[in-house]
């Protein structure tokens, strides 16, 4: 076999797939522990292959397999090896060169060289790829060697998670998508980095570059979708929650028509696999994001004033909320896309696809509970059940609140973080959630049947105070505004509105007499701090307009400063606008419970 691999990688000095083959026989045999000194090492196999093929696009690729199978003593040798031809490729001219330089540098990053520089050698070899990347702008090597060298210089300069870095590199990358707007990799990152900012605006419209396809959705999604709501854009994630919705239906009606197709033409296999698409589609946690996300903002985005309207909001939502299992979650999204050529790539898509699952996971455990909570709370009101809501409240502790204590992060990874929320302070949302429904619970059985002694609000009041109080301090920062921090004011926003639709179900009733002024002290201390909300939302506000103006000029009026400036300005304005439609809600609630004259 031996004397065969070699007569073939002979006669076929073109091809790679028999040097591809010596690569993984050497590497089987050594990891057997069988030696063989017909081949040479693995490392001097690698650069055999770099030298034949290096300047075709596809050996990087390649290589990276082969690569990722070596043991560390024989990566350090590979790098050394490696780094010695690079010196010599990079005095030789011609396009070729350039183009096993891009190679080099790709696989030398993956190998993990740049992580080990110390900060002086990261900004040499970071300068070293930029000038590379303006070479082969000038040689025309194609889009994709482009996207090498750039992807690169970006990557290593965003690693520090220093603002300005982060927007060199959003400025790169926006110099290349203007020659080349087909580099879908360029733009995903654009669109992350916008996110990362704090600019939803910039990053959706980068995101919209892409094109996405409805067939992609279930899958690519997760680039843009869960940064809508945590950043306040609240109506275009409606508006793409009812898209992807529909999507699904549609999907889900056309797969049964297949199966019944395939059954009755007697593809038996081709059954089997409709039924797992099928399944995946149903319960697909993309799919029961956008339901839940569609449900929520439809209270989140209504202009009810009046208990009637929220009632008929939740009789809407009763029977659609029955359709998401939250047992049963199918996670389908592509985390490739967001690999780079570094050796952290795979350690950040396997970190992200472990931590964003769980994430979400508990963020639609949670949204869930949010809105079963609700319906099951005005059943209490109607019906006087209060079974429901115990199990409720007991299974979302269990599951949720302790879960969300051990969530991992992904330390070091700031570009991958989700929306840059730190974990704790998702933690004291969940509590806070928890809290209020809990809460909510003992409102109604003392101020609508009177079977409960003693109730005080003053432990939901007191969380929510401590949030703003947090969100004040995290959020504005001297007299600038933390434009990535957005989240945590939309988390307050959401969970104050939370509180009153609880809370409400309690003073929706028939409320007893000697009870009313107890519902009233609940009104009059929710009124208070939704009008503190709403005060630090137009603070906010104003400081946004303030770093819009300093940041516009006549010849700078598109850069990427303005452009973050405008966004945050103008997300702070749609989460205002939720905050104004909360206290007409309260009001209305709050004049229920006034004696009529």
């Amino acid at each position: 076999m031996t004397g065969l691999l070699l007569k073939v990688a002979s006669d076929a000095s073109h091809m790679r797939g028999p040097e591809l083959a010596k690569a993984e026989l050497v590497i089987r045999l050594k990891e057997r522990g069988i030696e063989m000194c017909e081949f040479a090492s693995p490392s001097l196999l690698v650069l055999e292959f770099v030298q034949k093929f290096g300047h075709k696009l596809c050996c990087y690729d390649d290589l990276r397999v082969v690569i990722d199978r070596l043991v560390d003593s024989e990566k350090e040798e590979l790098i050394q090896i490696l780094e010695e031809y690079r010196v010599s490729v990079k005095e030789s001219n011609g396009t070729k060169a350039m183009q096993r330089l891009a190679t080099l540098h790709m696989l030398l990053s993956h190998l993990g060289k740049y992580k080990s520089l110390d900060s002086e050698q990261q900004f040499i070899a970071v300068e070293e790829i930029k000038n590379f990347h303006n070479i082969t702008l000038e040689a025309d090597l194609g889009c994709a060697y482009i996207d090498a060298f750039v992807l690169l210089y970006a990557w290593q300069k965003c690693s520090s998670g220093k603002k300005s870095d982060i927007v060199d590199s959003i400025k790169l990358l926006m110099t290349k998508l203007e020659q080349f707007p087909e580099a879908s990799a360029c733009r995903i990152l654009v669109t992350r980095l916008y996110e990362y900012l704090g600019a939803i605006g910039p990053a959706v419209e980068a995101y919209d570059g892409l094109d996405t396809k409805s067939i992609q959705l279930d899958s690519l999604a997760h680039i843009m979708y869960p940064s809508l709501i945590p950043l306040g854009a609240y109506n275009r994630a409606d508006k793409n929650a009812r898209q992807r919705g529909a999507f699904y239906r549609t999907n889900e009606r056309e797969v049964l028509e297949y199966i019944v197709k395939s059954y009755l033409c007697g593809k038996f296999n081709k059954v089997t696999e409709l039924f797992e698409l099928h399944r995946n589609l149903v319960y697909s946690i993309s799919n029961s994001i956008f339901i839940l996300d569609k449900l929520w903002l439809s209270f989140l985005l209504s202009s009810a004033n009046s208990w009637d309207q929220i009632e008929t909001l939740l009789e809407a939502a009763r029977e659609e909320i029955t359709s998401v299992k939250t047992e049963m979650l199918v996670d389908n999204r592509d985390y490739s896309v967001n690999e780079v050529c570094d050796s952290r790539h795979q350690e950040v898509a396997t970190l992200q696809a472990t931590t964003s699952y769980s994430h979400d996971t508990l963020y639609v455990k949670m949204r869930h509970f949010m809105l079963v909570s609700l319906i099951s709370l005005q059943d209490q009101v109607a019906k006087k059940d209060v079974e429901t809501l115990d199990a409720l409240l007991v299974q979302f502790q269990t599951e949720v609140v302790e879960k969300a204590k051990n969530l991992s992060t992904v330390e070091g990874y700031p570009l991958f973080l989700m929306m840059s929320q730190s974990m704790e302070f998702w933690k004291e949302f969940v509590d806070t959630v928890l809290c209020i429904a809990t809460n909510a619970k003992d409102l109604v059985k003392h101020c609508i049947y009177g079977e409960q002694n003693k109730y005080t609000s003053d432990l939901v009041i007191n969380k929510l105070t401590e949030l703003l109080s947090r969100t004040r301090s995290e959020l504005i920062v001297g007299d600038c505004i933390n434009s990535s921090n957005i989240p945590f004011l939309s988390n307050l926003v959401q969970t104050v509105y939370f509180a009153v639709l609880c809370l409400g179900c309690g003073v929706s009733g028939k409320v007893q007499r000697k009870k009313r002024a107890m519902a009233d002290s609940v009104m009059t201390a929710l009124k208070a701090v939704v009008a503190e909300t709403k005060k630090l939302c137009e603070e906010c506000h104003a400081i946004a307009i303030n770093l819009k103006i300093e940041s516009l000029s006549i010849d700078k009026d598109d850069s990427v400063d303005s452009r973050i400036s405008c966004s945050v300005e103008w997300s702070l304005e749609e989460i205002s606008g939720v905050v104004i439609k909360i206290g007409g809600l309260v009001n209305g609630l709050h004049s229920r419970l006034q004696p009529k004259s």
